[in-house]
C-alpha cells in the first residue's frame, strides 16, 4: 500500500503552501493536522476477492451511503485504470489494482511534546503520549510517532522496535536502522535482557499479586468494542499483576503489569476479567465508556478546516470539510 500526498501547490498562496509544509498546528491541547489530499494505491486485499468493489469498500472504511459513488464522478477511484460507475458492481479479482484518491482529515491526537530521553547512533529513546499511535495508520498519518519524530524532531527515519497502544503513555525504542531495531526486537520477544512494564491505574482494591493465564480471542469483526475477549479457543496469554498501592478517596490502585506474552490488548482485557478495569479506558471499562465513549476518545478534537482561515485548503465536496 502506498500513501502520499498528491495535491498540487503551484497555485496556493504562501500561507497555504507554508501550513502544508509545516504539517500541524495546535489549538485547545491538541496536535491538529492541516487537511491534505492523499492518494492510496494498493492490491486487491484477500478479504475484498470476490465482493463487489462497492461492498468490500464500504465495509473496510465503513463510508456512508453514496460516497464510493461520489468519489467514482469525481475520478478519485480507478481499478485497473477504469474510472466509470460500473466498476462499483465489477468483483474484485486477486490482481486487481485499486487506486483511491481522497481529501484527508486524520484525527487530533493530543499536544504534549514527544520527548528524546536517549539517542545513540543506534537507537532513540522516545516517551510517547496517550493518544498517538507508533505507526501510521489511516487516520494517524502525520499523527504518528513515527511522523512526529520526523517533522518535530529532525529524525528523518526510525525503525520501532516494540509497539504500544494508541491510548497508552511510555517509552518507545526504536532503531537508526533496521538491522538495530530487529535486535532489540528479537530480546524482547525472547524474553531476554530487556522486557516491557507496565502501571495502570485500575478501578477498585486489587489483590496483592495475582497472575492471570486466561487465553484471547481476537476478533476484527467487533469493532469498535471489545476487539479482544476472553476465550476457551483464544491463544494463551499470560499477565503477572502486583499491587503497588491503594487510594480509599478514589477506591482505585496502582498496579504493576508484565505481559509474559504480547496479544492485542492482553492487559486491558485481562484487567477487565479481574474485575478491575483500567478507570479511563474507553473499550473495555463500561462506566467510561457510558460517561465519555463516542466512537473515539478524541472525537470531538477540533476540525482542521477551522484554523487559520486557509480556505484554500478546503475541499467543496469533502463531507468534514462541509
Amino acid at each position: 500500500q502506498n500513501s502520499s500526498n498528491s495535491m498540487s501547490i503551484a497555485n496556493l498562496s504562501t500561507v497555504a503552501k507554508q501550513a502544508l509544509e509545516r504539517k500541524y498546528f495546535r489549538k485547545d491541547g491538541f496536535r491538529v493536522v492541516y487537511p491534505y489530499y492523499c492518494q492510496i494505491e494498493t492490491h486487491a486485499k484477500g478479504v475484498w476477492v470476490g465482493k463487489t468493489l462497492r461492498e468490500a469498500f464500504s465495509s473496510h472504511f465503513g463510508t456512508p451511503e453514496g460516497y464510493w459513488e461520489k468519489r467514482v464522478e469525481k475520478g478519485g477511484l480507478r481499478i485497473n485504470g477504469m474510472n466509470h460507475p460500473g466498476i462499483l458492481d465489477k468483483k474484485i479479482d486477486p490482481k486487481d489494482y485499486i487506486i483511491h484518491k481522497f481529501h484527508q482529515h486524520e484525527k487530533a491526537v493530543t499536544d504534549k511534546p514527544v520527548k528524546i530521553l536517549m539517542q545513540t547512533p543506534d537507537f532513540v529513546v522516545l516517551d510517547k503520549p496517550s493518544s498517538i499511535p507508533v505507526h501510521p495508520v489511516m487516520q494517524y498519518n502525520y499523527n504518528s510517532l513515527i511522523e512526529i519524530a520526523k517533522w518535530e524532531l529532525g529524525l528523518p527515519q526510525i525503525f520501532n522496535c516494540h509497539r504500544i497502544d494508541r491510548l497508552t503513555s511510555g517509552l518507545v525504542i526504536s532503531g537508526t536502522s533496521s538491522e538495530n531495531a530487529k535486535k532489540v526486537t528479537s530480546k524482547i520477544s525472547n524474553n531476554q535482557s530487556l522486557k516491557k512494564e507496565y502501571l495502570a491505574r485500575v478501578v477498585g482494591r486489587f489483590p496483592d499479586e495475582i497472575t492471570c493465564e486466561e487465553p484471547l480471542f481476537f476478533s476484527k469483526t467487533a469493532r469498535p468494542r471489545l476487539l479482544t475477549r476472553v476465550d476457551p479457543n483464544g491463544k494463551f496469554a499470560k499477565t503477572i499483576f502486583t499491587r503497588l498501592d491503594y487510594d480509599p478517596k478514589t477506591d482505585s490502585s496502582i498496579v504493576r503489569c508484565v505481559p509474559v506474552t504480547g496479544r492485542t490488548h492482553q492487559i486491558r482485557v485481562h484487567l477487565r476479567h479481574l474485575n478491575h478495569p483500567i478507570i479511563n479506558d474507553p473499550l473495555y471499562n463500561a462506566e467510561f465508556e457510558n460517561y465519555w465513549y463516542k466512537g473515539d476518545i478524541w472525537e470531538n478534537s477540533p476540525r482542521t478546516h477551522m484554523s487559520d482561515g486557509i480556505e484554500e485548503l478546503l475541499e467543496e465536496d469533502c463531507e468534514q470539510c462541509a
